[in-house]
């Protein structure tokens, strides 16, 4: 049986979830500042299939089963390979360093493989898992850490299609999440886009992925819940 986890105890640990993604994508930025445009840069995004069958056995067995992934991930760490850690979602991102895709692919396909075949224990039971992996480059698909986050979020939605694969981004979809802004607003982004040297649509999936992190707990527990939510100002 399902046992939700308490309101306050979420949205603290999702709170903290965030900060540890904006130190993330902190590193990310430093790395990719290092390398580019002379180096690539390859960022990995490992998705655990199925870990809804853990979630369900209550919010200690999610935590533990991150752990344990991040953990064993780390084993297959080289020197030029860096582990962002998102606290305790369910994704994890790599970074490598000055390789080609050739080199990331058999490097995810070897992430990939070695989460297949590793047993996860809990206190009640052990479980096989899979993975689906999303592969991008940079410069390629961006000079920064957001045009470069949200690739890699596309090449894992083709992933997550068949599950327990690697995806490698050769092109960005073709994306519409602009046709309902009006003509100033459009122009707006347009040169906030300039701006920063971003991309349009990556700005655009930001400011959904910022409303959905900013709201979602209040969505997960309903809108009784909105004075516990409203106090921490997420």
């Amino acid at each position: 049986m399902y046992v939700k986890e308490d309101a306050t105890e979420n949205l603290l640990r999702m709170y903290e979830d965030n900060k540890k993604l904006e130190e993330g994508l902190l590193i990310l930025t430093k790395i990719l500042k290092k390398n580019l445009p002379n180096n690539n840069v390859n960022l990995l995004l490992v998705d655990i299939d199925g870990s809804d069958r853990v979630r369900k056995k209550g919010i200690e067995e999610k935590i533990s089963l991150v752990e344990q992934v991040k953990s064993l991930l780390r084993t297959l760490l080289t020197s030029n390979c860096t582990l962002i850690d998102v606290g305790t979602r369910d994704e994890v991102y790599i970074v490598i360093e000055n390789e080609n895709s050739e080199y990331s692919k058999n490097f995810a396909e070897l992430v990939r493989s070695t989460i297949e075949n590793h047993l996860f224990k809990f206190d009640s039971d052990t479980i096989n898992l899979t993975a689906s992996i999303g592969v991008c480059d940079a410069p390629r698909f961006g000079s920064n850490a957001p045009d470069i986050i949200h690739a890699v979020d596309e090449a894992l939605l083709e992933a997550k299609k068949t599950k327990n694969t690697v995806y490698i981004l050769t092109e960005l979809p073709f994306e519409s999440l602009t046709f309902q802004l009006t003509k100033d607003q459009s122009d707006m982004l347009t040169l906030m886009a300039n701006h920063l040297g971003r991309t349009e649509d990556s700005l655009m999936r930001e400011a959904f992925k910022r409303l959905e992190n900013k709201h979602k707990a209040l969505w997960h527990w309903g809108v009784e819940e909105w004075d516990t939510y409203k106090k921490f100002k997420l």
